[in-house]
């Protein structure tokens, strides 16, 4: 477990983002300081603007929705395909391009 004070908790980042803000260091010379990239300084510095010390913490970097996943139907299929018959990937994939479906990942077998 890390002490709270460690320089990538959110103690950290907000003493970081207050020595930018309060002090008026360089979001760079603060980064050096600290031995981040500056970038990284930026992002809490824009975080911590937008809504304060909480939302400093790290947010996932999945996407909030993904308009061109496969849908539920067609993995159950690829599932039941695979586990039943014990297809291949690329046997399954030359399967649905005969029913029109194409599987976003294009790699298989090429």
């Amino acid at each position: 477990m890390l002490h709270v004070n460690v320089p990538l908790t959110l103690t950290g980042r907000l003493r970081r983002v207050l020595r930018h803000l309060d002090d008026g260091i360089s979001k760079a010379h603060v980064a050096t300081e600290f031995r981040v990239s500056r970038p990284t300084v930026a992002t809490w510095v824009a975080r911590y603007l937008e809504s304060g010390e909480p939302e400093s913490a790290d947010r996932p970097s999945t996407l909030r929705r993904i308009p061109h996943r496969t849908s539920a139907t067609v993995v159950e299929f690829v599932v039941a395909l695979w586990r039943d018959w014990r297809w291949s990937a690329q046997r399954i994939d030359r399967y649905l391009l005969g029913f029109g479906h194409e599987l976003h990942t294009r790699t298989i077998g090429r």
